[in-house]
């Protein structure tokens, strides 16, 4: 029996949304959905929307880690990939914009309990504070989508759709 994915519940309608908004853009339609829980997202969309595909991923269930899988696939047969993953989506992010992907990229970006240091650590240095960080946690946490964004302007990116909180939930473009 599957394991069920801590999914928050209170934003299924947003990330939903965000998700159709991607298949509205993306020129090709596959999608990779590396950290697929039950798929619950997905399969509600799938009865919604026809003339896509969908292959999934759960990163807890595959035999090595997501991060192995997606360095083993042909990205450019995907036009769509989504990262929700529990927790920093950043390392897969830098891969797909490092590797030059050119598809639709969903994020959902949770850092959570900033006080044990649950920031991504490629993160925290290509912002210049890991070690600053690493003193004072706290301090540097409640900027966290401050660094993400930075990140993303330094990669020339200027334009995502999605919402920003504690919770980052968003679509970029790389077409």
């Amino acid at each position: 029996m599957n394991k069920k994915t801590n999914n928050d519940v209170n934003f299924l309608q947003l990330k939903r949304d965000i998700r159709i908004h991607a298949i509205e853009i993306a020129k090709n339609k596959k999608v990779l959905n590396l950290f697929s829980g039950e798929n619950v997202l997905w399969n509600g969309i799938v009865e919604d929307i026809d003339n896509f595909d969908i292959k999934s991923y759960d990163g807890k269930n595959i035999k090595g880690d997501a991060k192995k899988v997606i360095r083993s696939l042909n990205l450019s047969n995907y036009g769509i990939i989504d990262i929700d993953c529990y927790g920093s989506s950043f390392e897969y992010l830098d891969f797909l914009i490092n590797n030059e992907y050119k598809g639709v990229i969903l994020i959902t970006d949770i850092q959570i309990m900033p006080q044990y240091r649950s920031m991504n650590l490629n993160l925290l240095k290509f912002s210049g504070i890991s070690n600053m960080y690493k003193k004072c946690p706290i301090l540097f946490s409640k900027f966290k989508n401050d660094y993400l964004f930075n990140y993303l302007y330094e990669k020339n990116i200027r334009e995502i759709f999605g919402i920003v909180g504690k919770k980052c939930y968003f679509c970029i473009d790389l077409q």
